[in-house]
């Protein structure tokens, strides 16, 4: 996620502000699911306690940041921590956790008549992860509202509709921070935005609710654009078959956040890395392209090449260390969402060594807790990951879809 937040927001956020501080009641935490389903996929005893123990830490955390309105912030925040406490509450109600609740109430506040949720922008992100908001709460009384939205989504994807953009334009298929607008000359999306779209829609459909079919056709194309795979038709000037690169995804066709490299006839390769390319298996997977397809397993493949949970692979470290620690809670949550899809309890790297992904996660993310409950990434002033809400959020949806939730 890349949030371009307004001014005073970004303000509160570097001042590390949470809201109100007030005590959540034992029964508010909640607790982890027991373990994962399937072969492989439990965790023994020991770990489980512990991760128990750390999502009842971070749902406490949450609760005390969440303001008296029921929110947290920003509309984008309260939708991302809404998500994660109702993933690691299996079970909740609105009489058994009210707070959650509260927050999804903030969220329909900010509902426009055309769906969208937002405050002041980032309408496509914002109005994508509300969707997954409600949806997790099981509760009839937001389907309206997630219906809406997801009807709104699914027509933010930059199609041939509306006149919204040629398929020649490498933007045509993809979701950006806002949808576009009839006077609008220059188009914009990302693979980043594009996937919480597409994760929204793959969850609508999955709850009966009908979807734009188009835009993932659409989208099929805008991933394949961001992807180093020139068999895919990807004829950008970047696009490289070479081992290191084949199959890594980038923020979009244009740009890459973990930069670029010259190449001997003047051309300039864009970087794959980690969190793009386990953005572009999941974003693959919903936009209903098969596990087996030979792009999805390009991706895969570039990520038994990259496997790593110390750091968001492919960032430039030889510069800095810190580079690689950029959009790293980000970076499990796509890692969390993306394993569960690819459907392998233990995944095996290119070097043959087999990971349990649920326990190593868990251990990564234990390992990075604070004494408060809460997660934030230090090292990132990029993508706003000191902000401990949203790091705490990342976090704890990947503890959740780690266990299954």
């Amino acid at each position: 996620m890349r949030i371009r937040t307004i001014v005073a927001l970004a303000a509160a956020l570097s001042a590390g502000a949470c809201g109100s501080k007030t005590q959540t009641p034992p029964s508010q935490a909640g607790t982890a699911p027991a373990a994962a389903p399937g072969e492989g996929g439990k965790l023994d005893p020991a770990l489980l306690g512990k991760v128990r123990a750390a999502v009842g830490k971070a749902q406490a955390f949450l609760y005390a940041a969440q303001d008296e309105g029921g929110g947290w912030q920003d509309p984008g925040y309260t939708a991302m921590a809404a998500t994660a406490l109702l993933r690691a509450t299996p079970g909740a109600t609105r009489a058994s956790h009210p707070k959650i609740w509260k927050a999804l109430d903030n969220l329909t506040a900010f509902q426009k008549p055309d769906g969208a949720i937002f405050a002041q922008g980032n309408a496509n992100y914002v109005t994508s992860v509300s969707v997954m908001a409600f949806l997790a709460s099981k509760d009839p009384a937001y389907r309206p509202a997630a219906e809406k939205a997801a009807r709104y989504v699914g027509e933010a994807i930059l199609d041939e509709g509306e006149g919204a953009s040629p398929k020649g334009n490498v933007f045509y298929g993809g979701s950006g921070y806002e949808k576009r607008r009839p006077d609008q000359t220059e188009l914009y999306a990302d693979l980043s935005n594009t996937s919480y779209t597409l994760e929204a829609l793959d969850k609508a459909r999955a709850e009966g609710i009908p979807i734009n079919e188009k835009a993932l056709e659409a989208a099929r194309v805008f991933l394949e654009r961001c992807q180093h795979r020139t068999e895919s038709g990807n004829a950008s000037a970047w696009a490289s078959d070479d081992p290191q690169y084949a199959g890594g995804f980038v923020y979009h066709p244009k740009d890459s956040k973990a930069g670029e490299v010259p190449l001997p006839d003047g051309r300039k390769l864009l970087l794959p890395y980690g969190s793009m390319t386990y953005a572009g298996i999941k974003s693959f997977i919903h936009a209903r392209v098969g596990r087996d397809d030979p792009r999805v397993k390009a991706a895969v493949d570039w990520i038994r090449k990259n496997y790593t949970l110390e750091r968001n692979p492919g960032f430039d470290i030889t510069r800095s260390l810190d580079q690689g620690a950029r959009g790293l809670f980000y970076y499990f949550d796509t890692y969390a969402k993306a394993h569960q899809a690819i459907g392998e309890d233990v995944f095996v790297d290119s070097k043959g060594v087999k990971h349990a992904w649920r326990a190593e996660i868990a251990e990564a993310l234990l390992a990075r807790q604070r004494p408060d409950g809460s997660w934030v990434n230090e090292k990132d002033e990029h993508w706003m990951e000191g902000n401990p809400v949203l790091a705490t959020s990342y976090a704890l949806l990947a503890l959740a879809y780690g266990l299954g939730g």
